[in-house]
């Protein structure tokens, strides 16, 4: 089985393409799950186990994503990452465990190939194969590196797809935006964005 490294890349100055390259370049495996710190990964027990299926059976993808219940910039696309019946943000974490449980026992080992590859970066789990090819991730600051970066593999012929049977829990707000904090003075995506912004 192919082994995977998950790491959550964090850059300062919201240089987010530039640590996800780091990480890319330093992680000890070919294959490395780049996710979101407010991703909870183990609603599935066995999540490790169907990602390294997906890529024994898919030699031809690039990029594998999942389903989730919040993205953090909400898009209009064919092939949705959110399924309809995704419990909220604020719902409790064993609605969340009932919703991937289910997802699982519909899906299985199923994967999609995705043909609208603007794939949100809460969960990238990428080759360094398909990374080198595709020129890496944009690295040009906070915001459109991974959609950046998808566009690049299918550029370099490597297909994007969706593991049908894993959802994971990433924190967000109703708006899809992650606005909130628990802790006093730290920075929210909202705030960064407006403070790039103001900088230009």
């Amino acid at each position: 089985m192919p082994e995977i490294t998950a790491i959550t890349p964090h850059g300062p100055g919201g240089q987010l393409g530039a640590a996800c390259n780091r990480a890319m370049e330093y992680a000890p495996t070919e294959w490395v799950l780049l996710h979101d710190e407010d991703v909870l990964l183990k609603l599935h027990p066995n999540w490790r186990a169907l990602c390294e299926t997906a890529i024994e059976l898919n030699p031809d993808v690039g990029l594998f994503t999942c389903w989730t219940n919040s993205i953090g910039r909400p898009k209009h696309t064919k092939e949705p990452l959110v399924p309809p019946d995704a419990p909220g943000p604020l719902a409790t974490v064993s609605e969340h465990i009932e919703k991937a449980r289910r997802i699982w026992e519909q899906h299985g080992y199923n994967v999609t190939p995705l043909t609208d590859v603007r794939v949100g970066g809460f969960f990238h789990l990428t080759s360094k194969t398909a990374w080198v090819a595709a020129g890496g991730y944009p690295g040009l600051g906070m915001f459109d590196e991974d959609h950046g970066y998808c566009r690049a593999l299918k550029a370099a012929g490597f297909a994007v797809a969706r593991i049908d049977g894993l959802y994971v829990y990433h924190m967000g707000s109703i708006r899809g935006h992650r606005e909130h904090s628990w802790m006093p003075g730290e920075t929210t995506a909202r705030e960064l964005w407006e403070s790039l912004k103001r900088d230009k």
